[in-house]
């Protein structure tokens, strides 16, 4: 056919492939090779490259010259020739790796935001929730909203009909500073390969259980607050409500709440969403050149961060993420909801203002922890202060204490994941 390459050009694209090969092998393994077998491959490369050359070369006569440098190519080559895709792509693969952990290093490090201590200048993860009547969401969309969204779906199922009851920690529970509802801690798996520890909620449907398995820094509570109390704001409400209305019972020697909530067998128990928090570039450049300056969201490794402890007692290795407030010399104060530096109401980021002022999601700074109502802060040398944005749900500088500058890595620079509104240069 008229598009078809004659048999000829076939024969002389593969010819000129293999040249290109052999003469790589000649090039790299030319003083490791016997001086006969470097002698033979060089005079199979030169006369296979005249044989192509010709202009009144046959298909057959390429055919005997390929045929003959393969073998010649084969024996010399060692890990070069027969191609594989790590000899032929291993310099490149060197050369990425190379330039990737440069970048990271010294000009852009990605950065996951699990928490929405930053929230709503940040996301950590979200969730969404569906009535119990809602249609689930079909696969297409499920697959859109996860490319798009990060979320993954769970759809929990009633084994029987039976009242829904969740069990809850004691205070003595040592996991019980990171929620009220009861888990475990587990081994999971991130991009189904990479082992990371993930949080298994167990729930009573009248005597049968269901087992709920999430990321580590997601809370249940939400969730469970969304399906059945939806006319209350938050789980603690509807903890101190159930003790005043002794809906609590200890089953063997756990603590359960029981919701009063009736589900019929394969209804879902829980329905909902859980989506991925922003996913942003870290700056690891500017702060070379200059100092870190008010009102900056910054990055910051918490291993040296005196109080910050895991439940174990043992030093937290993280990023972090906090809107720099306070530098060393200054100090600090909370007079709800507005955050004082210096005795002056604080400047340096338009996100100040939004809280002060209460606009859209933003809650206001609350006077809680190191800088309750009548405290101040005054921040030592070699330290800065750091607080989130969603001061209410924010574990910062009021809870865990100053930053060591030299811990500081970076800035937010830009949201790169999810694709949403959103998305673009850090504020």
């Amino acid at each position: 056919m008229f598009f078809r390459k004659s048999k000829i050009k076939k024969e002389l694209e593969k010819t000129e492939e293999l040249i290109r090969l052999s003469q790589k092998v000649y090039d790299y393994r030319k003083d490791i090779l016997a001086p006969h077998d470097a002698k033979e491959l060089k005079e199979s490369i030169d006369a296979l490259e005249v044989l192509r050359k010709k202009s009144d070369v046959t298909v057959a006569e390429l055919k005997t010259g390929y045929d003959h440098l393969d073998g010649v190519a084969k024996k010399c080559g060692g890990n070069i020739y027969p191609v594989s895709f790590w000899s032929e792509n291993a310099e490149m693969i060197v050369v990425a790796a190379t330039l990737a952990l440069g970048i990271r290093t010294f000009f852009l490090q990605p950065f996951a935001i699990p928490t929405n201590s930053m929230y709503p200048t940040f996301y950590g993860m979200t969730s969404q929730v569906y009535a119990a009547d809602a249609k689930e969401p079909s696969l297409a969309k499920r697959i859109f909203r996860k490319i798009t969204l990060g979320a993954s779906h769970y759809d929990i199922k009633a084994p029987e009909t039976g009242e829904v009851s969740i069990p809850i920690f004691t205070p003595k529970d040592p996991l019980s500073a990171l929620g009220i509802i009861r888990f475990e801690k587990v081994r999971g798996f991130r991009m189904l390969i990479l082992p990371t520890p993930m949080r298994e909620y167990t729930l009573l449907v009248g005597k049968n259980t269901v087992k709920i398995k999430v990321p580590w820094d997601f809370r249940l509570e939400d969730i469970i607050q969304k399906t059945y109390y939806p006319e209350l704001e938050s789980f603690h409400q509807i903890f101190e409500n159930a003790v005043k209305q002794k809906q609590i019972e200890v089953v063997g020697t756990v603590p359960v709440l029981k919701t009063g909530k009736t589900v019929e067998k394969s209804q879902s128990v829980l329905s909902f969403d859980i989506l991925a928090g922003d996913m942003l570039f870290v700056d690891r450049f500017t702060y070379n050149f200059r100092y870190p300056k008010i009102g900056e969201p910054i990055v910051f490794k918490t291993i040296n961060i005196e109080g910050m402890r895991d439940f174990t007692g043992k030093p937290e290795d993280k990023y972090y993420i906090k809107r720099l407030v306070g530098l060393a010399g200054d100090t600090l104060e909370i007079k709800e909801p507005t955050l004082f530096r210096n005795g002056e109401p604080i400047t340096g980021s338009p996100i100040f203002d939004l809280n002060t002022n209460k606009v859209g999601l933003y809650p206001g700074y609350i006077a809680a922890k190191n800088l309750s109502s009548g405290k101040q802060e005054h921040i030592t040398e070699g330290y800065f202060y750091a607080m989130g944005d969603n001061s209410p749900y924010s574990a910062d500088s009021r809870s865990w204490g100053f930053v060591p500058e030299k811990e500081v890595i970076g800035k937010a620079f830009f949201i790169f994941y999810p694709f949403t509104k959103r998305w673009g240069f850090a504020k």
